[in-house]
């Protein structure tokens, strides 16, 4: 057997670090979820947000668990230094015992030190936590559109939605969706720190495992050191495998904003596309080629025809790219509604160690 308690020294440590990031990975779970409530779902989305409340009392209970877990992982270092500091054999009759306490999995092989050494410790996973981004809408969608700027029914409705809110201080038709099909932009950025806390959970597994082997680089050769090496094997995956609902809910939490997007686009393509298609039947009635005909015959009101005509003509453009554009949007959220229906989320339990 090899043993150096510097290197356990070290290793209780770093779980001590490790226990005091998860309070930044509850923090920042508080900051940017507790802002989301099921009623950012709107009258169609509520339902998909229901559980929103108890995913984060889930999830403030997996943060709990490796917080117990890396403190008892610590004691129990501790209590192996203690026993290997005495003469007396008992006492190094219970190291083994003392790495017992997880679910014994064969299968896992355990940690053991790094094969060449060369491993050295990484920042601490809150690190990597970000400020969530939303990823609702998407450049191709404004290319899509560049009929809108010659639609006369988006110019209205755009025009009549800067004068209210600058009256009003809210855009009158973002107001009326999120009353009727929930905020997407803050559901968007929910999803984003659910995805966030993902790779939180990830990183805090390799980090742990990463560790370990360092400390384990001055334990080892003996069944004491392969039972806390098959222990924080357990340990390294069962914090991982939390990766596995947070991605559940960000997919969840993507496909309702995806949703509630693509819906809110498709009506004002819808909207746009009526009002175009009204705007060219009333001027319509003759034919561009007819009227620039008019305009060389030298007609009193050839001018004003071939006008009238253009006008026709590009609105009757713009209202069948805008009924094109209410289709595509509409296969968006009906896809998306789809996913989020379909979408389980699969719970974890972290042992306490």
């Amino acid at each position: 057997m090899y043993y150096s308690a510097p290197y356990l020294a070290t290793g209780a440590s770093d779980l001590l670090a490790l226990r005091g990031d998860v309070s930044q990975a509850s923090a920042f779970a508080t900051t940017h979820l507790s802002k989301v409530s099921a009623s950012d779902g709107g009258l169609i989305y509520r339902h998909f947000l229901g559980g929103h409340e108890d995913a984060m009392a889930k999830l403030d209970g997996l943060l709990d668990a490796i917080h117990k877990l890396l403190g008892n992982s610590a004691d129990r270092i501790d209590e192996t230094m203690l026993a290997y500091s005495s003469t007396e054999q008992a006492n190094l009759d219970e190291v083994e015992k003392l790495w017992e306490a997880l679910d014994n999995a064969p299968d896992i092989p355990p940690l053991g030190p790094p094969p060449d050494g060369g491993l050295t410790a990484g920042p601490l996973p809150s690190s990597g936590l970000a400020t969530p981004e939303t990823n609702i809408g998407h450049w191709i969608f404004d290319v899509l559109s560049w009929p809108d700027y010659l639609s006369i029914g988006s110019w209205l409705r755009k025009i009549f939605g800067w004068i209210w809110q600058a009256v009003a201080g809210d855009d009158p038709w973002q107001m009326l969706w999120k009353w009727l099909g929930g905020d997407f932009e803050a559901i968007g950025l929910a999803a984003g720190a659910w995805q966030e806390l993902g790779d939180w959970f990830d990183d805090m597994a390799g980090e742990l495992g990463v560790r370990m082997q360092i400390m384990f680089g001055g334990w080892y050769d003996s069944t004491d050191a392969t039972a806390a090496g098959s222990y924080f094997a357990q340990a390294t995956q069962a914090i991982a495998a939390a990766e596995g609902p947070m991605d559940d809910l960000f997919r969840l939490y993507n496909d309702v904003a995806w949703s509630s997007y693509g819906f809110f686009q498709a009506i004002y393509s819808l909207i746009d596309a009526a009002i175009d298609a009204l705007v060219a039947t009333l001027m319509g009635g003759t034919s561009v080629l007819e009227a620039i005909a008019a305009v060389f015959s030298g007609g009193a009101t050839a001018v004003p025809a071939a006008a009238s005509a253009i006008i026709a003509a590009v609105e009757t453009l713009s209202a069948a790219w805008g009924y094109m554009m209410t289709a595509v949007y509409g296969v968006v959220g009906i896809g998306a509604l789809v996913g989020a229906a379909t979408t389980q989320i699969e719970w974890v339990a972290i042992p306490e160690g």
